[in-house]
């Protein structure tokens, strides 16, 4: 199953948002908001309709951060099921950040200095922290990157005649390489 969260940040804070104590998983930890990523979406698409649904916030998608390692993969306990977390910067949004009862109980702004130490974080959320605070004080430049190239892909899928540079070309056909072996090989993994 993949999933998508926000990492929201306000200035020098990340907000964080509880789960209420009526989920099944995880009841009163703190997590990234986001949920589930559907058949035939995107990480962006699927990171902005969760906002939208669970706070009520509307993010464009050029405004979804991607940065170097915010993703991993998590085996649920008792379940074994594997999750496939990635997480995006969020810095810019509309409307006011609302949580919806039985999702959220509480958003809480952590000093991004303060989150390695946070107590409270849902298990596995924790190894995101070094890439977290490594991606929210780059320079804007790197991020620009970064931000430019998955807009252009995201255009290409909307906008036939929108062209790549070769150098990006090349980018997307390595990810697209690496993410078909990454498939192949969980499908032929005699372990999994």
């Amino acid at each position: 199953m993949h999933v998508v969260g926000a990492v929201l940040v306000v200035g020098d804070h990340i907000v964080m948002a509880r789960r209420a104590a009526t989920l099944k998983s995880y009841p009163g930890y703190y997590e990234f908001p986001g949920g589930k990523v559907e058949l035939a979406e995107t990480h962006p698409a699927a990171l902005a309709r969760e906002l939208r649904e669970e706070l009520d916030i509307v993010v464009q998608l050029a405004d979804i951060e991607s940065f170097e390692g915010n993703s991993t993969i998590h085996t649920i306990k008792g379940t074994g099921k594997e999750i496939y977390l990635t997480l995006f910067l969020i810095r810019k949004w509309e409307g006011t950040l609302r949580t919806k009862e039985g999702i959220h109980s509480e958003l809480r702004a952590i000093l991004l200095q303060d989150l390695y130490n946070f107590k409270g974080l849902i298990p596995g959320d924790q190894s995101f922290v070094p890439a977290i605070q490594a991606a929210v004080v780059a320079p804007k430049s790197k991020r620009t990157e970064t931000r430019t190239f998955w807009g252009k892909v995201t255009n290409m899928r909307h906008n036939k005649s929108a062209a790549l540079s070769a150098c990006d070309a090349v980018a997307l056909v390595v990810i697209v390489g690496i993410l078909l072996f990454m498939r192949l090989y969980q499908a032929h993994d005699p372990n999994g």
